[in-house]
């Protein structure tokens, strides 16, 4: 199914479908209106064999290309978002970080749980190398923002610090260059800003992850055209003068 969509998708559409396929969600819900979870429907080691031993067919590159950039481990659709907005490549109109761990566990001390009583918590998009994590809090979790800041405390004891992305965000171009700068700020020593998209392709890339935009997919020659464009943006910014995020 991937293989055959591959050829009719965006290519940001198809990095989302494949988030879904790698995640640990489910669309539909229980009689509570909980997310049902489930086992990833397939894996980047059994994606890799199909494409080894498919030989061409259309729509190959756009796989690879959504395998390059999408992480495995998402446990819902806005996760997956998020982590697309802030990691796809210039050509896709993305903010070009590096990519997070998703769902990343933190074993607790005693004295985390203390603050928070469990053996571990999960990090939505978590860069642990950096002990930096980016948390979704969807529109259910008004109900227990409680148990977010105390997860977020026992974090914090373990030498992580958090910040938090509300369901709203990830519709307005304005927050997401906010959480970008912030999640450069703790991850990156050096952010080269001229690789940014404007606030046109920012937008136009949340609308794709959002569902309000279905355009058809970039051809190659497309595909090159950006990037050649990017790189010609980021010699006139440079030029111009200093273009990066020091941290």
């Amino acid at each position: 199914m991937l293989a055959q969509q591959s050829s009719q998708l965006h290519q940001v559409s198809l990095c989302k479908l494949l988030g879904r396929y790698l995640g640990t969600w489910s669309p539909l819900k229980d009689e509570s209106g909980e997310q049902l979870k489930r086992a990833p429907l397939t894996s980047f080691d059994a994606l890799s064999a199909f494409l080894q031993e498919a030989g061409r067919f259309r729509g190959k590159d756009s796989l690879k290309l959504a395998m390059a950039y999408t992480c495995d481990g998402a446990a819902s659709a806005p996760e997956t978002s998020l982590q697309l907005a802030l990691c796809l490549p210039p050509e896709l109109y993305g903010l070009n970080l590096a990519q997070p761990i998703m769902n990343y566990e933190v074993d607790l001390s005693a004295e985390a749980k203390t603050l928070y009583p469990a053996n571990s918590i999960r990090i939505d998009l978590c860069w642990h190398n950096k002990k930096f994590g980016l948390e979704y809090q969807g529109s259910e979790h008004g109900n227990r923002l409680g148990a977010d800041y105390a997860r977020s405390y026992a974090a914090h004891v373990e030498g992580y610090e958090l910040l938090f992305a509300a369901k709203e965000q990830l519709s307005s171009v304005a927050q997401m260059f906010y959480i970008a700068r912030e999640v450069a700020r703790h991850i990156e020593s050096d952010v080269d800003t001229a690789l940014w998209p404007t606030e046109d392709e920012l937008q136009e890339l949340l609308d794709i992850l959002g569902g309000r935009k279905h355009p058809k997919p970039l051809t190659n020659a497309e595909l090159r055209a950006r990037r050649a464009c990017s790189r010609a943006q980021q010699r006139g910014a440079r030029a111009r003068g200093s273009t990066h995020l020091t941290t």
